[in-house]
């Protein structure tokens, strides 16, 4: 697999214990002679004419990686070999590494498509060209805490993977940063597979650590020791450099290492050469990551000691239990491996309820300046603030109260999820606080919110509806309060299908608020962008065009070029030179990376946001015809989006949308039918019957079982015959073949069908 092409990239120096150091491993013994400069393919004669080599790529202890032309796909591919086809230990670990590789089918691993031999025998493995730079370069550019943490984000991504492989008995045993692959869209993959072991069968890909035939370590040039020891020196557990037996922990303590690495600015441990490196993991523990670093948070210094910790037993199970760790403390939550004192406590909540202690001091900094105004003025400001600071306390309380469940049997131990809280407050909003419909109002939106974040939209809209009807009751509509609780409606609805009904309110929205806070004031810009939404989806592209770009100039003029609504207006305007028939495509790319740079500055490649700019990249670059660039993106999209919201978020379903189309593309129609039909079991509890989105999904779903012969098709289409067919679907009926055929064949369907054409046509 790829590799690092000058092993470890050397970190600023530090003084270690025998002085300043670079962070490259020294040699032990006999370093591999270097392989025969590259002719071409016929260096070692013909592997296969259908590809052609291009270029070196890398080489690491075995083996080396050339990129290579797939004539036949007309695509780059990686192949690698090993580096001395004489040697057949070599071939052995080879053929091990290559067979082994395979099994591990993760986004986060090389994929590998073929394995095969030259007409004189010799071995070669054709994987995923994977395009990016080792995490060594990208840390050795890192100078700050903040700039350093901003790579935490692939380094949980790198545990993951390495979780992925645990569980099919796998470990890797060679975990560092030139092992690992990061991609412009900070697309993550652990390369380098070549010493792995396989627990369940007892051997290894490469060098065993009871192979005791190897009785002479080695360290190739990348700094990896082969032989009765298997590793890099700095990154090997105590058990690993006495050459005992490792399991998965060995992999969770160079997780361990690369962020003590990471989070320091040097390496845990540093010799003269790799003899001393070996005898310090030995002899005992580096130096406390909080004393080399002391702005580390407490929290990750205690992470890497568990993961780093000398007895195995003391460390994290495996590295899937170390990424749920990291991404606790990535989302705010409460690290395991931490012991918090009772004032660290106070001030998190603290910190969480900002807004709330903020309103308090307000209450008392206004009733003191209330008392140079007069007594009139002390009482009417007194009686705002202990009605405002009710209603605070309540919601305090109740938010307090969502956390306790007072039937220990309802717990079941520590299982509790959020999704049971919130629908244990959500019951009780509506009955506990019906005395107080304001107070209620304000926290059915709060929670309605919560809800379509995580992408429950049929919870979220009897909150939101009923937050709508108290607030007019209560003669709140024209507020602030009640004009954000109908925009948040109207974004729901449109998210659902429901179109007249979104538009009616985020027009009502967008008036109300240029109304009373005026046309540059950010919930006015806000309410703009829905509406622009709407009538994008529904097909008026003039009108979406024209509010976009209104939109997109107050927001630069106002809020500048990173702000939120900025991005938004962006990657919405290029929508619509993607779907409005101008053909704009190179256009709406450029646009799109130009909003995709910038969220991965901002946010790093896991947040939602990032994820749903590569989405909109895919769709312009699947436009243009660059399938192989959009399927290489989804895929990790999909993983992402699984791993970070979820697997029955509507955004994870539309990433899964899209990977299903481009798997259809290169005529994959049996593995783009079993994800629409996964897909389709959430949508159908998620999206409104009417929804567009279910109508194309239920037509692909009906066409590609039509090219699989697949009887139930027509259970599909009549379901579609049901609704207003979308023109788009009555065009592409139309152009069909296969599907035309089908329906023809079918009276009931043919029946249908014109029924639902008279339905759709224009009056």
């Amino acid at each position: 697999m790829p590799l690092n092409k000058a092993g470890e990239a050397p970190l600023p120096a530090a003084p270690g214990p025998t002085g300043t150091l670079s962070d490259t491993q020294p040699t032990l013994a006999a370093i591999p002679p270097p392989a025969r400069p590259l002719e071409g393919s016929g260096e070692r004669g013909v592997r296969d004419p259908r590809y052609r080599v291009k270029s070196e790529l890398a080489r690491g202890a075995m083996g080396r990686v050339m990129v290579v032309q797939d004539l036949e796909l007309d695509r780059e591919v990686a192949l690698k070999e090993p580096l001395d086809p004489a040697d057949q230990r070599a071939l052995k670990r080879f053929e091990r590494e290559a067979r082994l590789t395979a099994r591990l089918d993760h986004p986060g691993i090389v994929s590998v498509h073929d394995f095969a031999r030259s007409p004189s025998g010799e071995p070669y493995l054709i994987m995923r060209r994977v395009r990016g730079r080792p995490l060594s370069e990208a840390l050795a550019e890192a100078r700050t805490i903040p700039e350093r943490l901003a790579l935490l984000g692939p380094v949980i991504a790198v545990a993951d993977a390495v979780a992925f492989a645990h569980g099919q008995g796998v470990i890797h045993r060679d975990l560092k940063p030139g092992n690992v692959l990061v991609g412009e869209h900070g697309e993550t993959v652990v390369i380098d597979w070549g010493l792995a072991k396989d627990l369940r069968q007892g051997h290894a890909a490469a060098g065993p650590l009871e192979d005791s035939s190897d009785a002479a370590p080695r360290l190739s040039s990348q700094g990896t020791l082969v032989g009765a020891l298997v590793g890099t020196p700095a990154y090997m557990s105590p058990e690993q450099a006495r050459g005992e037996p490792a399991d998965e922990r060995c992999d969770v303590y160079a997780l361990g290492a690369i962020l003590y690495q990471l989070l320091s600015g040097t390496l845990p441990y540093r010799g003269e050469d790799a003899v001393q490196v070996l005898a310090q993991i030995v002899a005992g523990p580096p130096q406390a990551l909080h004393e080399r670093e002391q702005a580390v948070a407490p929290e990750l210094s205690a992470i890497v000691a568990r993961a780093m910790a000398r007895d195995p037993a003391g460390r994290y199970r495996d590295a899937g239990e170390l990424a749920a760790e990291l991404k606790r403390f990535q989302t705010g939550r409460l690290v395991h491996s931490y012991q918090y004192s009772r004032l660290s406590l106070v001030r998190r909540w603290a910190k969480k309820n900002a807004p709330l202690l903020l309103a308090s001091a307000l209450f008392v900094v206004l009733g003191a300046a209330g008392a140079v105004l007069g007594v009139r003025r002390i009482l009417a400001e007194r009686d705002r603030a202990n009605r405002e600071a009710l209603a605070a306390e309540r919601v305090a309380d109740f938010m307090e109260g969502m956390f306790q469940v007072s039937d220990p049997s309802e717990s079941r131990g520590n299982s509790v999820t959020a999704r049971e809280i919130l629908d244990k407050a959500a019951a009780r909003i509506r009955t506990s606080l019906e005395e107080d419909p304001a107070v209620q109002s304000r926290l059915m939106k709060t929670m309605g919110t919560v809800y379509v974040a995580l992408g429950l939209y049929p919870q979220a809209r009897p909150l939101f509806e009923s937050a709508v009807d108290r607030q007019a009751r209560l003669g709140l509509s024209s507020t602030r309060a009640g004009l954000s609780t109908k925009g948040a409606l109207a974004l729901l609805s449109m998210r659902q299908g429901r179109y007249d009904e979104a538009e009616r309110l985020a027009r009502e929205t967008l008036e109300g608020f240029r109304r009373t806070l005026g046309e540059g004031d950010l919930a006015t810009l806000k309410a703009l962008n829905v509406l622009a939404g709407v009538q994008l989806v529904t097909g008026q592209y003039k009108l979406a065009e024209a509010r976009y770009g209104e939109l997109l100039a107050a927001c630069r003029r106002a809020y500048g070029p990173d702000h939120l609504m900025t991005l938004t207006a962006l990657a919405n305007l290029a929508q619509v030179y993607t779907y409005d028939g101008s053909k704009r495509y190179a256009e709406a790319e450029r646009l799109t990376r130009e909003v995709l740079a910038t969220q991965m500055r901002i946010n790093g490649p896991d947040h939602p946001l990032t994820l749903g700019a590569r989405l909109d990249l895919v769709r312009e670059l699947a436009s243009q015809d660059k399938g192989a660039e959009a399927q290489a993106i989804l895929r990790d999209v999909v993983e992402r989006s699984t791993r970070v919201l979820g697997a029955e978020h509507p955004e994870t379903l539309k990433a899964m949308g899209e990977l299903a189309s481009a798997l259809y593309a290169e005529h994959r129609i049996a593995e783009a039918l079993d994800l629409r039909l996964k897909a389709l079991v959430v949508q159908r509890r998620v999206l409104d019957p009417a929804h567009r989105d279910l109508q194309r999904v239920l037509y692909n779903i009906a066409e590609e079982m039509v090219l699989l012969k697949d009887p139930r098709a027509g259970a599909y289409l009549r379901e579609v015959f049901t609704k207003k067919l979308l023109p788009e679907i009555s065009a592409d009926m139309e152009q069909d073949g296969p599907m035309r055929d089908f329906i023809k064949a079918d009276p009931e369907l043919t029946r249908l069908k014109l029924e639902a054409f008279k339905r759709a046509a224009p009056r």
